[in-house]
C-alpha cells in the first residue's frame, strides 16, 4: 500500500512538477543551503534550482538520469567549489553550459560522455566510467585526475600537469606507455594502468622520480627491461597478469620497492628465480608463481604468445589464452556494473518518492495557512460589513440634519441630500458675504473714528506742550523776582546800615 502510495505521488509529480526550486532540493548545512542534494526531472529543474542555489558551495545532482544538463545556450555563472553530477545518462559536456570559476571538485562519474573539459579552477576530476575518447583539460593546478573504464587510447591531453598527484587510467585502451608524455608530472606520486592493452613501454630518457604507486596489471607487458628505470623510487609496483617473460639483469631492483607482485605471467624460470632471491620479502604472497623450464628465445615466446591471443580471440575468448570452462571463468574487472546507474537511480526515485511527500505536507501544511489567512479575511469582511452599515447610519442622519436646516434656511425646490447641502452651502456662503461687507464697513467706520481720536490726541499733545512752556516762562518770571526782592533787600540793609 506504501509503495502504491509513493508511485501515485510520483505520477502526479511527473505529470505537475515541482513547485519551485526549495521543493527539489534538500539542504544540508548552517541553514544557509551551502550544500544541497537536487532531484530534478529534467534540464528545466536544473535551470530553476541553479536561479536559486548559484551560491552554494557543494551542489550535487547524482542520480537523476539526465541527458541534458540545461535547456538551453545561455551559461550561467554559479559559485560551486564541488559538483557532484554522477549517475546519469549525460552525453553532451556540462562544462560548455556553465561558468563555474570557482569550481575545484567534479565527480562526473557513470554517464554517456565522449568528450569533456577540465575548468581552469579543477583540482581534483573524477569521471569514471563514461565513453571518453578525448579529454580537454583548461586546469593548471590539477591534483587528481580519475579516468578509468573510458575508451582513452593514448594520453593526448595530459600534458602539462605539473601539479598531479594521482593519475588512473585503468580500464582503457591505451596500447603503449611514453614515459616521455607523462614528463611533465613531476609530483606524480600514483598511477593506474591496469587493465589496458599497453605492451611496450618507452622513454627512459625521462623520469617519474616522485611516482611512488604504479599499477600495470592485466597488460600485455612481455618484458621488465631498462625502461622501467623511468620510475626509480617506487614503494608499489603491480605486474601481475601480464605476459612477461624475463626481467633483464640490467634492471636493478630499486631499494625503494616495499610490494611487489608479479604474479600471473609467462616467466622464464632461472630468470624467476634470480628475481625471487632479489625481491625477497617485496614479493605479493600467493600461489606458487608458475614459469617455463624450457629456454626459448625471447622472440620466439613473444611470437607463441601472440598466437595463443590471436586464437583465443578467433574463439571468441576476448583477452584470455586457452579454453574458458565455467569454472575457471572470471568477469572482466572492466566489466560487470552497468546496473549501478539503475541502483543508484532507483535509490533516487526513492528520495524523490520522500521529497514528494514531504512536498505534499508541505503543501498541506500551506493550504492550512491559507484557510487561516481566509478565514482572518472574513472576519475582516464581516468587521468592514459592520462599519459600511455604522457609516450608513451616520450618512442618513446627516441627509436628515441637512434637510433640516435646509428648511430652517427658508429654501426649498430641492429633494436629494447633496443638493441641499451644496444649496445650504451656498446660502451660507452668501449670508457670510453680507455679514463680512457690513464687518468691513463697521470697520472702516472704526478707523475713521480712531482718525478723528488721534487728531484730538494730537491737538491735546500741543496744548500739553504750550503749557509747559508757559509754565517755563512763569517759573523765570518768579526767578527773576525772587531776585530783584533779594537785591531790594540787600539795598535796604545797606540803606538802613548808613
Amino acid at each position: 500500500m506504501a509503495k502504491a502510495t509513493m508511485l501515485h505521488i510520483l505520477w502526479i509529480w511527473s505529470i505537475v512538477g515541482l513547485a519551485n526550486a526549495e521543493e527539489m532540493v534538500n539542504c544540508f548545512g548552517n541553514g544557509q543551503c551551502n550544500d544541497f542534494h537536487a532531484i530534478v526531472q529534467g534540464p528545466q529543474d536544473v535551470e530553476a534550482v541553479i536561479r536559486t542555489y548559484s551560491y552554494s558551495k557543494k551542489a550535487d545532482f547524482h542520480g537523476n538520469l539526465l541527458t541534458r544538463f540545461l535547456p538551453n545556450v545561455q551559461k550561467p555563472t554559479v559559485q560551486w567549489e564541488k559538483l557532484n553530477i554522477s549517475y546519469n545518462l549525460l552525453e553532451s559536456d556540462i562544462f560548455d553550459q556553465i561558468n563555474s570559476p570557482k569550481l575545484k571538485y567534479v565527480d562526473i562519474t557513470y554517464n554517456q560522455l565522449t568528450t569533456v573539459t577540465v575548468p581552469a579552477s579543477v583540482i581534483e576530476f573524477i569521471a569514471e566510467r563514461n565513453k571518453l575518447t578525448s579529454i580537454t583539460i583548461k586546469s593548471t593546478s590539477l591534483k587528481r585526475l580519475i579516468l578509468p573504464k573510458n575508451k582513452l587510447d593514448s594520453f593526448m591531453g595530459l600534458n602539462n600537469l605539473r601539479l598531479l598527484q594521482e593519475l588512473d587510467l585503468s580500464c582503457n585502451q591505451l596500447e603503449t606507455l611514453n614515459i616521455n608524455e607523462l614528463s611533465s608530472m613531476r609530483d606524480l606520486k600514483s598511477l593506474s594502468l591496469a587493465n589496458n592493452h599497453i605492451s611496450f613501454i618507452d622513454g627512459s630518457t625521462s623520469q617519474l622520480s616522485s611516482l611512488k604507486y604504479l599499477d600495470l596489471s592485466n597488460n600485455l607487458l612481455t618484458m621488465v627491461d631498462e625502461a622501467f628505470k623511468s620510475f626509480p623510487n617506487l614503494n608499489n609496483l603491480y605486474l601481475q597478469n601480464n605476459k612477461i617473460v624475463m626481467w633483464i639483469k640490467e634492471m636493478p631492483i630499486s631499494r625503494t620497492l616495499q610490494e611487489v607482485n608479479i604474479q600471473n605471467n609467462d616467466w622464464y624460470c632461472s630468470n624467476l628465480e634470480m628475481l625471487k632471491s632479489k625481491l625477497g620479502n617485496t614479493m605479493v604472497r600467493g600461489p606458487e608463481i608458475a614459469c617455463s623450464p624450457v629456454e626459448s628465445p625471447y622472440a620466439n615466446r613473444v611470437i607463441k604468445y601472440r598466437k595463443k591471443k590471436f586464437n583465443a580471440l578467433m574463439e571468441g575468448a576476448a583477452q584470455r589464452v586457452g579454453n574458458i570452462t565455467c569454472d575457471s571463468f572470471k568477469p572482466n574487472p572492466c566489466d560487470g556494473d552497468d546496473n549501478r546507474v539503475k541502483e543508484v537511480a532507483g535509490s533516487a526515485i526513492s528520495n524523490a518518492g520522500d521529497l514528494a511527500q514531504s512536498s505534499v505536507q508541505l503543501l498541506q501544511s500551506d493550504l492550512a495557512k491559507h484557510m487561516n489567512i481566509l478565514r482572518a479575511i472574513q472576519d475582516q469582511i464581516a468587521e468592514a460589513q459592520q462599519i459600511n452599515d455604522q457609516m450608513t447610519n451616520e450618512n442618513n442622519d446627516l441627509a436628515n440634519y441637512i434637510r433640516e436646516q435646509y428648511n430652517v434656511a427658508g429654501l426649498s425646490g430641492h429633494i436629494d441630500p447633496v443638493v441641499q447641502f451644496n444649496k445650504l452651502f451656498e446660502h451660507y456662503e452668501s449670508n457670510n458675504a453680507k455679514l463680512r461687507a457690513e464687518i468691513r464697513a463697521e470697520e472702516q467706520n472704526n478707523l475713521d473714528v480712531l482718525d478723528e481720536i488721534n487728531v484730538i490726541d494730537n491737538e491735546m499733545e500741543d496744548k500739553k506742550y504750550e503749557e509747559s512752556q508757559l509754565l517755563e516762562e512763569l517759573n523765570a518770571r518768579n526767578s527773576t523776582v525772587i531776585g530783584y526782592q533779594k537785591r531790594i533787600a540787600q539795598l535796604q540793609k545797606q540803606l538802613s546800615q548808613q
